[in-house]
């Protein structure tokens, strides 16, 4: 998961870095030495030397002033596993695929191998040692027993064993849940019949999860979040600012049903406000908060769905934090790409980072310093960011409890031509985050080179729709505007091709073609020899895409030879139609039933064909999966497109990995269900790591699943 743990030797305690660079104790009590079990800062080490992961991320630990071998789950629970003379300053331990670990004892002068035995009782090394799974669901577990080795163990319920569930001890095995109810694993001693509880394993009855997945009887509702945090700043008496009305949208998946059946929502608390009531089918739920006496520092509240269909997503948590003027923080974040230095900048350039706030970032303002011939020490506006949902996982996953943190991604699409000296010359951008309360926070500064004088490739714009537009409307009309420098041109009508990309998919081909006055004046034509047609326009169906948010760009190859191509544009836009066309493969979200159903299925294994950029002449390559993950490297702004493969009558479905589940795919991509083909265009604010999981089903049920990351790194790393 990109998390490093380190064994802090003379600190006495196990360290956690993860991603964000955020360094965390996991357990141990720093500077205090010692020997003892127990979770987190509970937990006593005495100078640990070394440690090693396992497949389940326990950690196995050295712990050479101790004389012990230790033992640290996720949850930073320690387990002493062996001491007490059997090791002498163990220095170094190493985990195998089979569980076995491995510990050079630098005293002894010897290597010692053997299987985790805490004590006398059995253990389940999956973590925690109970679970949850929906009946007909699957769970795989692996047994070590303490003492005398046993010869079997048993799932059982109220003392009877369920058929075929039996296993043999120390190797994992699938068992598949008959009936709802309580489960308890039993290890038969090889001595006697005496058995011993080791873990409970918790059936639950069948939960309704997409009919895309798994075989539906009837129509599902899924919700995309089922917890939301606010923020307010009180006076006692009023709220003076408070986080933003957020809206959680309901998706109804009906057996070829479009209006579905109805719903009513409804608030626990008072000051919890959910609109509208109620309504039928698939709706967008407007949840904010008011003011009311006897409000706490921290209180939670609660909006109930009730369905005349299975619900998959359970209630919705809805926590609220007050404080006073005094103690409101002021915006927090990072200024990420472009990287500093970046030089040759030519055409659009992805600026990004990521904002949070207490109770809410309102806006990213991008500026520039002054040059030449402008007042001196006066920042110079240039535009404002978008705020992205779903943009930084990594940086949502660090901050859950903060307001908004699902869209704490910010990215601004700069047009360097328009820059002074028409983008050529050296500039320095800075960022300012502004939170609801007044606040505001200077997120950093970063210096770039522009050469577009000696650009070869093409560039443009797209004019609508509007950054962030609301289109309620059954077509678009997509104004953009192309030009490639010199003698090549770049729109149709001079030898060129245009098309539409939307979620990474080509659409249409613009027409129309023509000059327009502030463009003429801005690209002298002895520069830019195609300007007298440079602008375009595409009608675009909107019925034929689904309700939410898109990417929208262009595709754009000049007629010079060889032809070179580039995206342009890049624009998040939002369809509300009234058309309530469905995404199949994106209405559903996290919830334990389809995280069980899918992660049950087998990994496949086979090479993913696939490509990323702009031109479709560049071939498929294979991408091969290591240790079952396939990765795939590209660039902001980029596209991506991977062939997921097919068989007969075979489905898709895919998923983004988020802390606590699955979350919907990301925001600019695409998934066709029928054929595997997914294609992302990520638009500005998207870089870093995204961990997508796509599940092939036949027959109702999920037969495949394959693992992908796709990491997108700072325009120009050549990646």
């Amino acid at each position: 998961s990109g998390n490093i743990y380190v064994a802090d030797r003379f600190n006495h305690s196990i360290r956690k870095v993860n991603l964000l660079s955020v360094t965390s104790t996991m357990a141990g009590a720093v500077g205090q030495p010692g020997l003892a079990d127990g979770t987190g800062l509970a937990a006593r080490f005495t100078q640990p030397r070394d440690l090693a992961s396992d497949s389940g991320g326990t950690l196995f630990v050295a712990d050479s002033g101790n004389n012990a071998v230790r033992m640290v789950t996720p949850a930073g629970a320690a387990t002493t596993l062996g001491g007490g003379g059997n090791f002498a300053q163990p220095a170094g331990i190493a985990v195998d695929t089979a569980g076995t670990v491995y510990v050079s004892d630098s005293v002894n002068h010897v290597v010692l191998k053997g299987t985790p035995s805490p004590g006398t009782t059995p253990v389940v090394t999956t973590q925690p040692v109970s679970q949850s799974v929906s009946s007909g669901g699957a769970v795989t577990l692996a047994v070590i027993a303490g003492g005398a080795a046993p010869l079997s163990y048993q799932w059982l319920k109220t003392g009877v064993a369920l058929p075929g569930e039996t296993g043999a001890s120390l190797v994992l095995t699938s068992i598949q849940a008959g009936a709802a109810g309580n489960y308890r694993v039993l290890v038969a001693n090889s001595i006697a019949s005496v058995s011993s509880e080791a873990a409970v394993l918790t059936v639950n009855p069948a939960v309704p999860i997409p009919c895309h997945l798994l075989a539906c009887t009837s129509g599902t509702f899924t919700i995309d979040r089922t917890a939301l945090q606010f923020g307010a700043v009180s006076t006692g008496a009023a709220f003076t600012s408070t986080t933003g009305t957020q809206t959680l949208r309901l998706t109804y998946t009906g057996m070829g049903t479009v209006t579905g059946p109805t719903w009513t929502a409804s608030s626990t608390v008072p000051w919890l406000v959910v609109s509208p009531a109620s309504g039928s089918g698939s709706g967008t739920l407007n949840v904010s908060v008011q003011f009311t006496n006897g409000l706490a520092a921290t209180q939670t509240g609660t909006v109930t769905l009730v369905t005349a269909a299975n619900y998959a997503g359970g209630p919705i948590s809805v926590t609220l934090n007050t404080t006073n003027s005094s103690a409101a923080t002021a915006p927090q974040g990072s200024f990420d790409t472009p990287a500093e230095g970046t030089t040759g900048v030519t055409g659009s350039i992805a600026v990004t980072g990521w904002a949070i706030d207490d109770i809410e970032v309102t806006g990213v303002r991008i500026l520039r310093d002054p040059v030449a011939g402008e007042p001196a020490g006066a920042l110079v506006f240039i535009g404002n960011a978008v705020l992205v949902e779903g943009a930084r996982p990594d940086v949502q996953a660090f901050f859950p409890t903060l307001p908004r943190s699902t869209r704490a991604g910010w990215g601004y699409l700069m047009l360097t031509n328009f820059l002074p000296g028409l983008g050529n010359g050296t500039f320095k951008l800075t960022a300012i985050a502004d939170d609801a309360d007044g606040h505001s926070t200077m997120l950093g500064t970063k210096t770039i080179t522009c050469a577009n004088a000696t650009a070869t490739t093409p560039t443009g714009a797209i004019d609508t729709p509007a950054q962030g537009q609301v289109v309620t409307t059954a077509s678009l009309n997509n104004f953009g505007w192309v030009l490639s420098p010199g003698s090549r041109k770049a729109a149709p009508p001079d030898g060129g091709t245009v098309r539409v990309v939307i979620d990474g998919a080509l659409g249409a081909t613009p027409a129309g073609w023509t000059n327009r006055s502030d463009l003429t004046a801005l690209f002298p034509v002895a520069q830019f020899s195609g300007i007298g047609s440079a602008l375009g326009v595409a009608t675009l169906d909107m019925t034929t895409l689904s309700n939410g948010v898109h990417t929208i760009s262009w595709l754009v190859t000049d007629n010079s030879s060889p032809a070179l191509s580039a995206g342009i544009g890049s624009r998040y836009f939002t369809v509300s139609n009234g058309s309530l066309v469905l995404d199949p493969a994106q209405h559903s979200v996290a919830n334990a039933a389809l995280t069980s159903a899918m992660d049950s299925a087998p990994r496949d294994g086979a090479v993913l064909r696939g490509r990323r950029g702009f031109s479709l002449e560049t071939p498929l390559q294979g991408y091969a999966p290591r240790d079952g993950l396939v990765t795939v490297h590209a660039e902001e702004l980029d596209r991506i497109e991977l062939q997921l493969g097919e068989g007969p009558g075979e489905s898709h479905a895919g998923y983004l990995r988020v802390a606590g589940g699955l979350a919907l795919l990301p925001t600019g991509s695409a998934l066709d269900v029928s054929t595997g083909a997914f294609t992302w265009a990520p638009g500005v604010g998207f870089v870093g790591a995204y961990d997508l999981v796509f599940v092939r089903s036949a027959g109702g049920r999920a037969v495949a699943k394959q693992d992908v990351r796709i990491v997108l790194n700072p325009k120009g790393s050549n990646r």
